[in-house]
């Protein structure tokens, strides 16, 4: 980002200093002013789905009616919406502007294809207008570069395939199988990068864990099992997450939170349930009497239950095909689903790059039978930045439905063997 950054900058000085001319070639201008030509704005990512109060208004002088709004914010764009919570009253861009002014509490955005003085007035008055200030404030969003996939090239040619076009095929099918699973948890797309090239390097290493050579030649069964198996393992760890939310509610001085946190996690089990044909409406009904009244003794057995039997079906796979390397398995599920928790979430696919690169050295060091030492103590260092950045990512709203992704997989960090657990 701050090379990205100093380019800007460079393109910027440009037309202001003559001596720059003499530094930088024709060719580097024109690649600095096709670069400068494909980014965009944003918001800052910080404040990304914060509310705020605020009065809005086209003019100084709608200000004074006085009528509170709720403001929201997005990567890339805000919403007002009316007071009584009924309508977005408007949408707002981010490249909608290009600065700020700010008077005490009253922010002031230039409208950039509006009539001559049009800008949009936000009052956040009696509170101060930093945070607010700082949640619009406009960055620059470098292009999306061209999605990279380190696992094609690491740790799919570790398979000893009969016909050596089976791995861009297998490759092909591991991409599908991960879109299929970020549609079925409702994560955001992006056109231009449907699928996150981490992901699928994370995806990857799991499934090279999973299965030898012999059985990953059946690419179209091995590969929709495992997408389901993660999906299993997902709702093993909500299940594992809900007892314990339950239990931690009793001498909770918040209850509250447990009763929110617990009620957005059957939400969320319920998709993996339904995609997996697994029963769960005993576990609806003690979440809403868990709600109700606090009573964990049903809500905690009827999670395990449903959680136990998502395990069976992976374990009974395990005894069908051998996993190929079943002791560090459980690793690399856990990390599919912190990245995959991530991504449902709207965090950058780029966030997950340096987290997924440690996940590869780790399964070539698997593979080829290395000290593991190392890759290990690099993967979890990885690992943990990634849940920190999660948790920053969300914290400050930990009754939103989201904070349920930080909860569920916080204790995944630890490397729990989820299918052996209780």
């Amino acid at each position: 980002m701050l090379i990205y950054s100093h380019r800007f900058k460079i393109i910027q000085n440009y037309f202001q200093y003559e001596e720059l001319m003499k530094k930088y070639s024709s060719i580097d201008i024109l690649e600095l002013y096709c670069f400068i030509k494909k980014c965009h704005t944003m918001f800052s990512p910080r404040f990304h789905g914060t509310t705020f109060n605020v009065i809005y208004g086209t003019s100084e002088a709608q200000l004074k009616e006085g009528v509170h709004s709720h403001l929201i914010t997005s990567l890339d764009h805000f919403d007002i919406i009316s007071s009584d919570w009924k309508e977005i009253v408007c949408t707002y861009s981010s490249s909608d502007f290009e600065s700020v002014t700010i008077k005490k509490t009253l922010l002031i955005l230039p409208l950039k294809n509006g009539e001559k003085g049009a800008a949009v007035y936000l009052d956040t008055r009696p509170e101060p207008c930093d945070h607010l200030c700082d949640a619009l404030k406009l960055l620059l969003t470098i292009p999306n570069p061209e999605i990279r996939f380190n696992a094609l090239s690491v740790i799919l040619p570790s398979f000893n395939f009969t016909d050596n076009n089976l791995s861009m095929a297998l490759h092909k099918a591991i991409m599908d199988q991960c879109s299929q699973l970020l549609a079925t948890f409702h994560a955001p797309t992006n056109s231009k990068a449907p699928v996150s090239g981490a992901f699928v390097d994370l995806v990857t290493c799991a499934y090279r864990m999973r299965f030898d050579d012999q059985s990953a030649e059946n690419i179209e069964k091995t590969t929709q099992e495992f997408a389901l198996d993660i999906t299993r393992y997902l709702l093993k760890a909500w299940c594992v997450a809900i007892a314990r939310g339950a239990q931690a509610s009793t001498t909770s001085k918040a209850p509250i939170y447990y009763s929110r946190l617990v009620t957005n996690m059957v939400e969320t089990i319920s998709i993996a349930a339904n995609t997996l044909c697994i029963s769960w409406d005993d576990l609806l009904s003690m979440a809403r009497k868990f709600a109700e009244n606090g009573e964990i003794t049903g809500i905690t057995s009827t999670a395990e239950r449903v959680g136990t039997t998502a395990a069976d079906v992976i374990n009974q796979g395990f005894s069908e095909i051998q996993p190929y390397d079943r002791t560090n398995l459980p690793t690399l599920l856990n990390c599919v689903i912190i990245a995959l928790s991530g991504l449902i979430v709207g965090m950058y696919p780029q966030d997950l790059d340096a987290f997924a690169a440690k996940a590869v050295e780790f399964t070539r060091a698997v593979i080829n039978h290395a000290s593991l030492d190392e890759p290990k103590q690099k993967l979890n260092e990885a690992r943990q930045a990634f849940l920190t950045e999660l948790l920053r990512f969300l914290d400050g709203e930990r009754y939103d439905p989201n904070f349920q992704f930080v909860y569920c997989i916080w204790n995944l960090r630890n490397d729990d063997d989820l299918l052996n657990s209780q």
